[in-house]
């Protein structure tokens, strides 16, 4: 957090001062360089500040599940998916995460792990097995596993 607006930010939102962009996110390396590997599988080769500021939001949601930060971040391009609950899939650093619709507030990546550990907390699973996928779906919340 801080109360100096990045150039991220400035880029993103010129009109806005730091307390209303900044002081929400965290300014360190490990958080831009995330941004920017999100910004660059979200948005182009090459993106600019702004495209980079509109990725610090998800890089601060997925950063501290890497301890120690690695050296260097591959995302991969976000993947529509039919998944009950979920619009779209990523990985970062190999590691799957999701990310959930949203109409108003933004939704961030949640790893796949916790998506699983929530649904698992929600709902008192009633599996059913779809023999044709060797898998088996709740009937209550359409997990499946």
């Amino acid at each position: 957090m801080s109360e100096t607006k990045c150039r991220y930010m400035e880029a993103a939102y010129p009109d806005l001062d730091a307390e209303d962009t900044c002081i929400e996110h965290r300014h360190d390396e490990p958080t831009f360089a995330l941004a920017r590997a999100m910004a660059v599988a979200f948005q182009q080769p090459e993106p600019t500040d702004e495209q980079v500021g509109w990725c610090m939001d998800d890089a601060g949601s997925v950063v501290d599940d890497f301890d120690p930060a690695p050296e260097s971040w591959t995302v991969t391009e976000p993947q529509l998916t039919d998944e009950a609950g979920l619009e779209f899939t990523l990985t970062v650093n190999g590691r799957e995460y999701v990310v959930q619709p949203s109409e108003w507030e933004p939704s961030h990546p949640v790893s796949r792990a916790q998506w699983e550990a929530w649904q698992d907390e929600d709902c008192d699973h009633e599996w059913e097995i779809r023999p044709e996928s060797d898998t088996r779906v709740c009937e209550w919340c359409g997990v499946e596993r």
